[in-house]
């Protein structure tokens, strides 16, 4: 059975609810007559002393962020919301985010997105305290990967109390959680099993701004674990798009990512959900270069992380060590970390040495910018990829792999120097408060 993408008319956000007995939350959705229901649980989370109106907000606000799985399947023209109507400011916010949110997916699925998603508002007042100082407590969401990780360090460096936490409970983020070794929150998300069946039988499909989901199931999270910073990991790379439309939309697989989002959606949070609850990037002002730098300290870590996303694919196959070898982040990472490591430490951690594999050539041709857009993926910047090359190109360890003589004569990597890329900007969103703590440590 074919199902016709075409023929939904709308998408409704139809309800949600919360089993404090299971602390369970339901978030029901529907194309036209087809219903899906997406389970979120918070083991261990605890109703006392919660204010249920702000808890009641911050289930609302990720109800519609979480519809863009659902919703994406048909795009339909029409969207309705049977609970209740964000406001204007809310709306305008979620037609951002689900706008520039699809961007890759629309391009994959050669459609347009921009215009296209409209949510109805209501100009009611939103009855919520005024914002005061940020609520106490730190978590880390931790990804698996080697950003989370200096994020984690640069707080115990600084004494910060935290915790960290993560959604889906992978194997490999519980055992990277065990090598941090704080107390650690891990929240289960289901998606509708439905909407898999829908994507075979001719669905839109592609990418999500999951980053958008998760910020507001953090939310959720810091009022039924007691927490008020989200404390993210996320350079200033995600603010850099893969490219350009003719019409002038830019096209960012990392938009949910990016200090615009992040600063939209904390700014949103608290004026309309929870005052106080901060959600920011400590990182934001780093390059992923820089962040490479410091984490090749971090050789504790460095046998227990993974930034290959085939380790979280839902329903494709994973990769039987940590890390696949055969992708773009598996490439950029590889390739990040080299000058700061050596090639028979860099080996050890991945297995084999990429640039010892011409089949990578192509791969790292697109990182580079040479007649490839910038992958789908979340890596660096292009001047970061060419800064890193042409210092592998400059050391003798490194130079004599066939990777790198492939782009030794490269035009493009003349005068691409890692030493500027390594500075820490400022241009964050950081509470004056932590930053006291880390500018003392």
């Amino acid at each position: 059975m074919r199902f016709d993408r075409d023929s939904i008319e709308r998408f409704v956000f139809q309800s949600y609810g919360f089993d404090p007995e299971r602390m369970r939350l339901e978030l029901n959705y529907r194309l036209d007559d087809i219903g899906f229901t997406e389970t979120i649980e918070f083991p261990g989370g605890s109703l006392a002393g919660v204010d249920e109106a702000a808890l009641d907000r911050a289930f609302h606000l990720l109800h519609l962020l979480a519809g863009i799985s659902y919703y994406k399947a048909a795009l339909p023209p029409v969207i309705e919301i049977a609970t209740r109507l964000p406001s204007p400011a809310m709306a305008a916010f979620l037609e951002q985010t689900y706008c520039h949110g699809l961007g890759e997916f629309a391009w994959t699925n050669h459609i347009s997105i921009e215009g296209k998603t409209h949510f109805p508002s209501a100009d009611l007042t939103v009855a919520v305290p005024p914002a005061g100082d940020s609520l106490p407590g730190y978590v880390v969401p931790l990804g698996g990967g080697k950003d989370s990780l200096v994020s984690c360090e640069l707080l115990s460096q600084a004494s910060v109390s935290f915790r960290t936490i993560d959604v889906g409970g992978s194997r490999l983020i519980r055992q990277v959680a065990r090598a941090v070794g704080k107390s650690h929150l891990s929240i289960r998300r289901q998606l509708d099993r439905r909407l898999f069946d829908l994507n075979d039988q001719g669905a839109y499909n592609g990418h999500v701004p999951i980053s958008a989901i998760l910020a507001g199931v953090m939310v959720c999270g810091g009022l039924l674990y007691r927490y008020g910073n989200v404390v993210m990991s996320n350079e200033r790379s995600a603010d850099s798009g893969n490219f350009v439309l003719d019409s002038g939309f830019v096209v960012n697989h990392q938009y949910s990512k990016s200090l615009e989002f992040e600063r939209d959606f904390g700014e949103l949070v608290d004026r309309e959900v929870v005052p106080g609850f901060r959600y920011f990037s400590l990182l934001r002002g780093w390059s992923e270069l820089a962040v490479a730098r410091r984490f090749a300290e971090l050789s504790g870590y460095h046998r227990e992380f993974s930034s290959c996303n085939r380790n979280f694919r839902i329903n494709d196959a994973r990769p039987l060590g940590r890390w696949c070898c055969d992708c773009p982040k598996c490439r950029f990472v590889f390739l990040a970390l080299a000058p700061f490591l050596t090639v028979d430490a860099l080996t050890e951690i991945f297995g084999l040495n990429l640039m010892d594999d011409p089949d990578q050539i192509a791969g790292y041709r697109a990182l580079l910018g040479l007649g490839a857009d910038k992958p789908f993926e979340c890596v660096g910047e292009i001047e970061e990829s060419r800064a890193a090359m042409a210092a592998l190109i400059d050391d003798p360890e490194w130079n004599g792999w066939p990777v790198v003589q492939h782009f030794a004569g490269a035009p493009e990597l003349r005068g691409a120097r890692l030493e500027p890329l390594l500075q820490i900007s400022r241009q964050d969103r950081i509470p004056q408060s932590l930053r006291r703590l880390l500018d003392a440590a």
